[in-house]
C-alpha cells in the first residue's frame, strides 16, 4: 500500500497530523504493509527515518508565488521533482492501494493515474482520505473573512484551486474516507456512485485519572489547539469580539495554548484584558487541569475536532458551537455546553462557570460515553475493510 501524504505526521502538532498518523500506525496492527512518502516539517527534519517512510524537502515556492500556478498554496509545497522521482519508484513497486492523504496530495494524481492506466486490471485501489469537504469549507472561509479586502480575493482564489483539486479526486478514486457522516454526506452528493467509507479519529493522548473542578479550580476557560490556520484565526476574533465584556465582568479567563503566528496571538491579546495567549507550551496539561470549560468556538470549519476529544478524556466539559460536534457519541443538550452562535455560547458559558455540580456531572458523562470508542487500531481496520472491499469490487469489475 502507498501512502501519499503532505506533510510527515510524526509529532504531530494539529488535527490534521494527529489523523495521519493515528490511521498510520494503526494500519501495522491489523497487518498491512505500507510506504509512506510525505514532506518534511521542522519538527520532524531530525527525526531518524521510520520503516518505510521517505520525507522529502518541501518546495521553496512561496505561497505568493503560488499564486501564479493552478494548484492551491497546500499543494505547491509538496509538488516538487524529488517528491515526482520518490512517486515514480514507489509506484514501479506496484502498491495494492494508493491513499490520498488530504487534499493537496492531488498534484500526484496525473501521475497516479498515468501509473493506472498503464497496469489495465491490474491496477490498484485509489483511495481519498478527507480531513474536510474542503470545497465547501474553504468557500464559506473566503466568503466570511472579515480581515484585508486583497487578502480576501486571495483567499478566495485560492479557495477555488482547491476545490478543483478536491474534485478531481473525489472522481478519480474509488473509495472516499471521511471523518464524519456530514462530510461523506456532501461528497455523495455529487458523487453517489462511489464507495464511502467513514473513519472517525481515534485517541491515544494523555487521559486524566481522576479529577474534579473545585472552587480552587481556576474561573478559566482554556482553548487548545494549533492557529496556523486563517480559518482558526477568523473564528478566535469572533469569540474574543464576542466574549470580552461579559468575560470582563464576570471575571473570566480565556487562555490560549497553541502554535500560532506571535504577532496574531500579540493581536488578540489586545482586543480583550480578558485574554491570555502563550502559544505552544511542552506540557499543557498543568494548564488544562486548572481549567474550569475547554472551549472549541469555530463556527467556520468542518471535520472531526480532535481537541474535544483531548478535553473529554482529561475531565474538562466542553463548550462548542453546535455544528462543530460531528462524530461525538453525545447528547448536544446534556453532555456539552452546546450552541448555534459565539453569542449565544458566551451567553452560555457565564451561566455555567460557577455551577461547579453541573460542570462535574457533563465531564463525567461525556468521558462514559466516550471510553472505549476511541481506539486506533479499530480505525485501521475500518479503513483496510473498506480498501478490500474497493479490490474485490475492482475484480468484479474486471471479470464482466
Amino acid at each position: 500500500m502507498l501512502w501519499i501524504a503532505r506533510w510527515d505526521s510524526r509529532n504531530p502538532t494539529d488535527g490534521q497530523l494527529l489523523y495521519s498518523e493515528g490511521l498510520l500506525s494503526s494500519l501495522d496492527p491489523n497487518g498491512a504493509s505500507v510506504e509512506v512518502l510525505a514532506t518534511i516539517r521542522d519538527e520532524t527534519a531530525n527525526i531518524a527515518p521510520l520503516g518505510e517512510r521517505t520525507h522529502l524537502a518541501p518546495s521553496r515556492w512561496s505561497r505568493a508565488l503560488s499564486l501564479l500556478t493552478p494548484l492551491p498554496s497546500d499543494a505547491v509545497r509538496q509538488r516538487t521533482g524529488a517528491f515526482l522521482h520518490a512517486l515514480e519508484a514507489a509506484l514501479a513497486r506496484h502498491p495494492d492501494a494508493i491513499i490520498f492523504d488530504y487534499y493537496a496530495t492531488g498534484w500526484a494524481l496525473e501521475a497516479v493515474q498515468a501509473y493506472c492506466a498503464s497496469r489495465g486490471d491490474q491496477r490498484p485501489v485509489l483511495v481519498y482520505l478527507s480531513h474536510n469537504h474542503e470545497a465547501s469549507l474553504r468557500r464559506t472561509v473566503a466568503d466570511q473573512y472579515a480581515g484585508n479586502p486583497a487578502m480576501r480575493l486571495i483567499v478566495r482564489h485560492d479557495a477555488e484551486k482547491a476545490a478543483r483539486l478536491e474534485d478531481k479526486l473525489v472522481e478519480a478514486v474509488d473509495i472516499i474516507a471521511t471523518n464524519t457522516d456530514e462530510d461523506g454526506a456532501l461528497y455523495r452528493a455529487a458523487e453517489p456512485n462511489k464507495q464511502y467509507v467513514t473513519v472517525t479519529p481515534a485517541y491515544s493522548g494523555a487521559e486524566r485519572p481522576a479529577g474534579e473542578i473545585t472552587e480552587q479550580t481556576a474561573r478559566r476557560v482554556i482553548m487548545m489547539g494549533s492557529l496556523l490556520w486563517i480559518a482558526k484565526q477568523e473564528n478566535l476574533r469572533r469569540f474574543v469580539a464576542a466574549a470580552h465584556e461579559r468575560f470582563s465582568a464576570a471575571g473570566i479567563e480565556l487562555l490560549i495554548l497553541g502554535r500560532s503566528d506571535p504577532a496574531f496571538l500579540e493581536s488578540i491579546e489586545h482586543r480583550s484584558s480578558t485574554v491570555r495567549a502563550l502559544g505552544f507550551v511542552e506540557n499543557p496539561l498543568p494548564y488544562l487541569y486548572d481549567s474550569r470549560i475547554g472551549l472549541m468556538p469555530d463556527e467556520l470549519g468542518g471535520g472531526f475536532k480532535h481537541r474535544v476529544v483531548n478535553y473529554i478524556f482529561n475531565g474538562i466539559p466542553v463548550a462548542t458551537i453546535r455544528s462543530q460536534a460531528a462524530g461525538l457519541p453525545l447528547d448536544l443538550d446534556t453532555d456539552l455546553i452546546a450552541a448555534e452562535t459565539v453569542d449565544e455560547l458566551v451567553d452560555a458559558i457565564v451561566a455555567a462557570i460557577d455551577d461547579l455540580a453541573r460542570l462535574n456531572a457533563m465531564a463525567a458523562r461525556a468521558r462514559a460515553q466516550c471510553d472505549g470508542k476511541f481506539d486506533w487500531v479499530s480505525r485501521g481496520k475500518t479503513l483496510l475493510d473498506a480498501i478490500r472491499s474497493g479490490r474485490h469490487r475492482l475484480t468484479t469489475d474486471s471479470e464482466r
